[in-house]
């Protein structure tokens, strides 16, 4: 009964048919050491990605509308689209041993049908395979066009902070750090011809009071008028003091100059600028020219000292302002350096994706038809059925054995009765009983007791 129910139920289950399909982890064709992609090396990873965006509700509804899987004249339901998740599986799998194992997927789907089960499976493989070049060649073409942003955004950098660089030093190119030595070695020789022109100065004064001295001493003032010596003693005065910023008090020159001032100032004649304009010689009138040029260079050298000196101070605050703006700038280029760098690996990384040289995903069979069904396993639903029966018989019968309770043995009345047995009388059947029945070791058993009755022992069978 229990094997003919099992052969009904493995008859009346509806068969399940299951078509496999496999994907392979493709290495790199060209070593990555020379041509490496941008997109990392993880297939295990993008692949478990991909099955679960492909078996999403959307998409499971979208793919059953495209083949037409849905009920006749119905919509694609929850409980279709959930059907299609379970009757869908992904497994890795490996090939190879050692270093040279391959990983590899298999995508499979069961369904009533073989040539559905073989149309969806093919389908998820052509998704997966689809959306995982797709996903490697948009991320390649992303981060080349990052990095080229990037490049362009650094080229802007570099050349703002280089502009401004060059403006501070345009503006600030009298107190540069690298010209401070010319520009002390400028100050020391200024100072030098600063003292060459105080020397002259005072050498010139000195020589045309001199001259005018040796005019008024020839008596070539005949008017008596006291202008001229009065300019000849405030000449002399300046000489001296000239003098005195040069050579101790006691050098000859100055001690000349004060004894010719003192002579003026005793009141010798004097000697009229009127009558003796006109009869000064050529000398004296070179002498003021070149007294005139002495102090004009004089004044444009005393402004170029000081423009020299603030230039020296202002050196340490420009020096300190270069150093931060180069610093920003060489920061800038060893980032625009690397950014070039990256770029070109960004764009090999996406030729490399391009032309299908990276680590891909590659069909390696697809998903054909099955010829039987996976399920249900008729043969082995009929088996563990009459195993089932078989073992049900046996359990009754253990179980009857074991809970039949009346007296079938020597034993059992022993058991009972708690006494000793005298002997045992086999059972002779008769012959018409014997051919009757079948023979059986023990047909009754016989059992006499000594039993006390009123304290007297008696028989018992």
């Amino acid at each position: 009964m229990t094997t003919a129910m099992g052969a009904f139920v493995a008859f009346a289950l509806p068969p399940v048919y299951t078509s496999v399909a496999t994907i392979v982890v493709e290495a790199p064709d060209l070593p990555s050491q020379l041509a490496r992609s941008t997109v990392p090396e993880n297939a295990i990873a993008q692949v478990q990605l991909l099955r679960e965006e492909l078996l999403t509700d959307t998409a499971l509804a979208a793919m059953a509308e495209a083949l037409d899987l849905q009920p006749r004249g119905g919509t694609v339901s929850d409980d279709f689209i959930e059907t299609m998740r379970r009757n869908t599986a992904l497994e890795q799998i490996h090939f190879g041993s050692g270093e040279q194992v391959i990983n590899a997927f298999t995508v499979s789907y069961s369904a009533p049908g073989p040539k559905v089960a073989a149309l969806v499976a093919n389908k998820f493989t052509s998704l997966i395979l689809a959306n995982d070049l797709d996903h490697r060649q948009r991320r390649a073409a992303a981060t080349l066009t990052f990095f080229r942003e990037d490049v362009a955004s650094l080229g802007s950098d570099l050349k703002a902070s280089e502009a401004a660089l060059l403006a501070f030093r345009n503006q600030n190119i009298s107190a540069l750090p690298e010209s401070l030595s010319f520009r002390r070695a400028q100050i020391a020789a200024g100072q030098a011809t600063l003292f060459a022109l105080q020397v002259e100065e005072a050498s010139a004064r000195l020589r045309r009071a001199e001259l005018v001295s040796s005019v008024r001493m020839r008596g070539q003032n005949e008017r008596g008028e006291t202008t001229l010596e009065s300019t000849m003693l405030g000449e002399l005065k300046t000489a001296l003091a000239a003098q005195l910023g040069m050579f101790k008090p006691d050098s000859p020159s100055v001690a000349s100059l004060q004894s010719r001032i003192k002579v003026l100032e005793s009141g010798m004649p004097a000697l009229t600028s009127n009558a003796v304009s006109g009869r000064l010689p050529s000398e004296i009138e070179e002498i003021d020219t070149r007294l005139a040029e002495i102090e004009s260079e004089t004044l444009a050298l005393a402004t170029t000292q000081a423009a020299l000196e603030a230039s020296l101070l202002a050196t340490p605050g420009n020096e300190t302002s270069l150093r931060t703006m180069e610093l920003e700038r060489d920061n800038i280029q060893s980032q625009y350096t690397a950014a070039v760098a990256r770029l070109a690996e960004a764009s090999t990384g996406e030729r490399v994706e391009t032309l299908l040289k990276g680590e891909r995903l590659v069909l390696f069979q697809e998903a054909l038809p099955p010829d039987y069904p996976k399920s249900p396993q008729r043969r082995l639903i009929v088996i563990a059925s009459a195993l089932a029966g078989l073992a049900l018989v046996v359990a009754l019968a253990v179980a009857r054995e074991m809970l039949n309770s009346s007296i079938r043995r020597p034993a059992d009345l022993q058991r009972r009765l708690s006494m000793q047995p005298l002997g045992v009388i086999p059972y002779f059947a008769a012959d018409q009983t014997a051919r009757r029945r079948p023979p059986r070791a023990v047909k009754s058993a016989f059992q006499a007791n000594v039993m006390p009755v009123d304290g007297r022992p008696s028989w018992t069978i």
